[in-house]
């Protein structure tokens, strides 16, 4: 007898597959799939800069970087725009203006971008594309310094990142006369590294005005203090100081002695007018020494005053309370002179 046949079932491979993905469908709960978009991360720039600088001297101030959103920030980077044009440079060559020397992140240069940017027109960023606009002021071509920060990413609660920069002042400058540098910061890819959503953060200001004339006043007074009485002899300099290379005439000097001050001697300038020296205490009007300094060019030398500190005052009174203590004496001294301005468009005065 021959056996009965087997029964074959044939399975299709795509519907094995196929019953396979209904199995796990009837298993896994529907998924509602959300696409994650890319958002901008905003950053804020601060400029601290001093407010005066010598004419045609170099000179440092800081540019700090902020991360003020809420995230963290990828490739921060800040444009930095120096008036390179100056107050004259928009009416013709050359410019009086300042510029960049460099910049630098903990000493370490930091790369950086240069672009023309023309007074009240705009340019595109080479990192993230977007419109620039540059100052509208002073009128001329600014230059616009694009700093890619050495960071990958800068967080929120992370402390600021201070940017060292040296420049160089023109010694064409208008004298007194404030020059705006302007710096904005923002983020090349958002808040992502691998997404390209660049922010611009709002424009920040700081103003520096070219200054033609300094004293400076520096005693042998350890921390600033001393005893009262004649054994307790001191020296204190004033110096005065043009920019290099920009002479000055008929310089005037005006010292005013505080009423507890006992002068011994002066030396390094002829006096027009003044106190019999040595004496004092002096009180006012008679507290004050005019000195003739005459020609100055760069930093001269000092004037020399040696000095005690009385044990009464010019009016009587004792300079330190009767009970113990400290007292405070202060010392002015201002000057004034002519000088003439490298510039031809610029025009000469008498300073103070």
């Amino acid at each position: 007898m021959r056996p009965a046949p087997k029964s074959v079932v044939t399975i299709n491979p795509l519907a094995r597959i196929c019953a396979a993905l209904a199995c796990v469908a009837l298993v896994l709960p529907h998924a509602n799939v959300q696409r994650a978009y890319a958002a901008t991360v905003p950053a804020e720039a601060t400029i601290i800069t001093p407010a005066t600088t010598p004419l045609g001297q170099n000179y440092s101030f800081n540019v700090n970087f902020d991360n003020v959103g809420g995230a963290t920030g990828y490739g921060p980077y800040i444009n930095l725009f120096m008036p390179t044009a100056g107050a004259d440079g928009g009416t013709g060559a050359p410019n009086d203006g300042i510029d960049l020397i460099s910049a630098t992140f903990l000493g370490s240069a930091i790369t950086t971008f240069a672009l023309n940017c023309p007074s009240g027109g705009s340019v595109r960023s080479p990192l993230t594309g977007l419109t620039v606009t540059c100052p509208t002021t002073p009128v001329g071509t600014h230059k616009l310094y694009v700093l890619q920060l050495p960071f990958g990413s800068f967080t929120a609660p992370q402390a600021p990142a201070v940017i060292a920069i040296a420049a160089s002042l023109s010694n064409l400058a208008d004298v007194g006369t404030p020059l705006p540098i302007s710096a904005q910061a923002g983020f090349i890819y958002g808040d992502s590294p691998t997404n390209f959503e660049p922010s611009q953060g709002p424009l920040t200001t700081a103003t520096v005005a070219p200054s033609l004339f300094t004293l400076t006043k520096t005693s042998d007074e350890a921390e600033g203090e001393t005893a009262t009485g004649r054994n307790y002899e001191h020296v204190y300099n004033i110096t005065p100081a043009m920019p290099a290379g920009i002479p000055a005439a008929n310089v005037l000097i005006t010292e005013t002695l505080p009423p507890d001050v006992v002068l011994v001697s002066v030396s390094g300038a002829s006096i027009i007018t003044g106190p019999a020296i040595p004496g004092g205490p002096y009180a006012s009007p008679n507290n004050r020494i005019v000195f003739n300094y005459g020609a100055l060019v760069g930093s001269g030398a000092p004037i020399t005053l040696r000095y005690y500190i009385s044990k009464t005052n010019a009016l009587g009174g004792d300079v330190l309370p009767t009970s113990g203590g400290n007292a405070t004496h202060t010392n002015t001294a201002s000057g004034n002179g002519n000088w003439t301005p490298i510039d031809p468009r610029d025009v000469g005065s008498p300073f103070t």
